[in-house]
């Protein structure tokens, strides 16, 4: 079958069929470098994979090519299949390039740590004490949210019950939030994890950017009876330590800064970003 060789601003370019090359005339398109999607505009969305743009299928399909190539995009190498399918025909190729790995997860002991693998992309991995892999056996593991947290999944008699994976480790209920206090969304050490109120988690939070609001600190205010004074407090579980009046806004959010510092060390409380 013949080809049409389609070129990119950028230099770049595709073959597609005879039959498709209307729809690439008049378009503003450009290709991100080692990327099979195309960007165009004015008037289609942007981030379209080019098979889909080219075999446009319906909902709960999607367009493929027979054979991985960066360029080959004629109709004898593209197809359109069921999105699940699909993933699991992905899967499976993944288990054979993987012999022995599956939807359990796989524990790799490090001193008094593991870490356990439970799908295969490369950040699929957590790391917990050795002494917690009791309480996670059993389970299988999917990442769910924005941003990504770990979920535990356990079938018992075909009803699957599902927990975050922090919660499972201390034993906690919904009320209850836990936190990761590295940010490391691997790190699931108890030495990382801390429970902790509705209140107190309002440190973690950044400045409140409200219309209104006297200054772009936080924990920072504006004397309303003496102008050119700013006040410094860090509230905690309700109670208000204020930590005195200065000359400056900047200089009253150091303040804050190093008073939550010294409460809570380094990486639990959200700091003001100082110029």
């Amino acid at each position: 079958m013949s080809s049409i060789k389609v070129e990119f601003p950028n230099g770049d370019y595709i073959f597609v069929s005879p039959q498709d090359q209307h729809l690439f005339e008049g378009k503003l398109i450009k290709r991100p470098d080692d990327s099979r999607n195309i960007i165009y505009s004015p008037v289609h969305k942007n981030n379209i994979s080019i098979q889909r743009y080219i075999l446009n299928p319906p909902k709960g399909f999607m367009g493929v090519q027979k054979i991985k190539d960066r360029y080959n995009f004629t109709r004898e190498n593209l197809e359109i299949v069921d999105k699940r399918d699909a993933a699991k025909r992905q899967r499976q190729k993944y288990l054979e390039r993987n012999p022995g790995r599956s939807k359990q997860p796989v524990y790799t002991t490090s001193d008094d740590k593991v870490i356990v693998h439970y799908s295969y992309g490369e950040d699929s991995f957590f790391i917990i004490d050795l002494e917690d892999q009791s309480k996670i056996e059993g389970f299988t593991f999917r990442k769910m949210g924005t941003p990504k947290r770990i979920e535990a999944i356990k079938e018992v008699d075909g009803v699957k019950t599902y927990r975050s994976l922090e919660r499972l480790l201390l034993s906690t209920d919904k009320s209850s939030r836990v936190m990761q206090i590295n940010k490391d969304l691997c790190d699931f050490t108890k030495s990382n994890l801390m429970i902790e109120s509705k209140k107190r988690s309002q440190l973690q939070r950044g400045p409140n950017k409200t219309e209104g609001k006297s200054s772009q600190y936080k924990g920072v205010y504006q004397e309303r009876k003496r102008k050119g004074i700013w006040r410094a407090k860090l509230v905690v579980d309700g109670i208000a330590n204020h930590l005195g009046c200065f000359p400056t806004e900047i200089m009253a959010a150091q303040a804050y800064n190093k008073y939550a510092i010294e409460l809570y060390g380094e990486g639990y409380v959200k700091l003001n970003e100082i110029d």
